[in-house]
C-alpha cells in the first residue's frame, strides 16, 4: 500500500481504503482512512459507532491475510495544511473517544459496585469481587490457605525486610488504614452524579475519579498485604517456562537477572510506604514479576508470566 500520508517539497496526500465485502459478516465492505502510520475507522460494537485506530501493517495483515480481503486505496492529494488538519482531527477524536469510553466503564463499574454493597454488605466486595472489579495482578498468586512448607520464600524474605525497615507492626498499620478508607467509602454520600455528557465527540469527559476506582485502589492494597501476609506462592497456571534451548539462561544472564531482581525488590519495598493510591495494583504486578525472576534464576531458563 506504500506510504499512507506524506507533506515534502509542497506536495502532500492521504490514502482512502475500500476493504471489498466478503461472505461472512462484512457484505457491505469497510472504508477506512491512512494517515502517515495508522489507519482510522469506524465499528459497530454492539451498537456503539467506535473509531479505531490501527497500526497500517496490522491493519493490512488483518484484512488482507487473515480475512482474505481486496483493499483498494486511493490517492487524495491535499494541501500540507488541510493534511495537518485532517490528522489532528482524527487524533483529537480518538483521544476523545477513549477518555468518554473510560468514563462509561467507570459508571458501570460504580452500578456494580453499589449493587454488590446492597447485596453482599459493605465490605464483602474486597474478597469476592465481581468480574468488573476484578483486581489486577492478584490472579497470578495462589491464595488458597497454604501449608507452612508450600509458603513462597521469596515473599517471606520481602516481608522480613519489610518489617526491618518499617517496624514490625507495618502491615497492621496500612490495613487499618486501608479498611478506614473503605468503611468512609462506603458512609460516603455519593449525591448525584456530576459527570456530565460532553458537548461533542470531539470533547472529553471532566475528569473525575470514581467510587469503584478508589474501590478498587483500596481492596488492592488488601489484597497486597493479604498476600504478604500469606507469602502466597504464585499460580503455576499463570508461569510458562518454554522448552526450547533458546531459553536457557548463561551464568552472565542469571547475575543480570539478579541485578535487575534486586532493584525490582527495592522498588517493592518503598511502595509499601507509597501514598499514590493506586499502589496495591502496582505492587502485586510487581511482585508476580520478582517471582518470575526468582523461578528463572533457580532453574536457569526464562519463565514468563502468562
Amino acid at each position: 500500500m506504500g506510504s499512507g500520508s506524506t507533506a515534502i517539497a509542497g506536495e502532500s496526500w492521504f490514502d482512502y481504503l475500500y476493504i471489498v465485502a466478503n461472505e461472512d459478516g462484512s457484505s457491505g465492505g469497510h472504508a477506512a482512512i491512512r494517515l502517515d502510520e495508522f489507519v482510522y475507522h469506524f465499528q459497530n460494537e454492539d451498537g456503539l459507532l467506535v473509531l479505531e485506530r490501527d497500526r497500517a501493517d496490522d491493519f493490512l495483515f488483518d484484512y488482507a491475510l487473515v480475512e482474505n480481503r481486496t483493499i483498494h486505496a486511493s490517492r487524495v492529494e491535499v494541501s500540507p495544511q488541510a493534511l495537518s488538519a485532517i490528522v489532528d482531527r482524527f487524533r483529537t477524536r480518538h483521544r476523545a473517544q477513549e477518555a468518554q469510553l473510560a468514563t462509561a466503564r467507570g459508571l458501570t463499574r460504580d452500578r456494580l459496585l453499589l449493587e454488590t454493597l446492597r447485596d453482599r454488605g459493605p465490605l464483602a466486595g474486597t474478597r469476592s469481587a465481581p468480574a468488573l472489579l476484578a483486581i489486577p495482578g492478584l490472579a497470578y498468586f495462589d491464595r488458597r490457605t497454604p501449608r507452612p512448607e508450600a509458603r513462597s520464600p521469596w515473599v517471606l524474605e520481602l516481608r522480613e525486610a519489610l518489617l526491618r525497615r518499617f517496624g514490625p507492626d507495618v502491615l497492621a498499620r496500612r490495613r487499618v488504614e486501608l479498611m478506614e478508607g473503605l468503611r468512609a467509602l462506603v458512609e460516603e454520600d455519593p449525591g448525584p452524579s456530576t459527570i456530565r455528557p460532553p458537548s461533542s465527540a470531539y470533547d472529553p469527559p471532566a475528569f473525575e475519579r470514581s467510587p469503584s476506582s478508589r474501590w478498587l485502589d483500596l481492596a488492592s492494597g488488601l489484597a497486597a498485604i493479604d498476600v504478604l501476609e500469606q507469602a502466597s506462592p504464585l499460580d503455576p497456571a499463570f508461569q510458562h517456562a518454554p522448552d526450547e534451548e533458546i531459553f536457557t539462561l548463561s551464568p552472565v544472564e542469571i547475575d543480570a537477572l539478579r541485578r535487575f531482581a534486586g532493584t525490582l525488590r527495592t522498588q517493592l519495598l518503598d511502595l509499601i510506604d507509597s501514598r499514590s493510591p493506586d499502589w496495591g495494583q502496582t505492587f502485586l504486578v510487581a511482585l508476580a514479576r520478582l517471582g518470575a525472576l526468582q523461578r528463572s534464576i533457580e532453574t536457569g531458563r526464562l519463565v514468563f508470566l502468562d
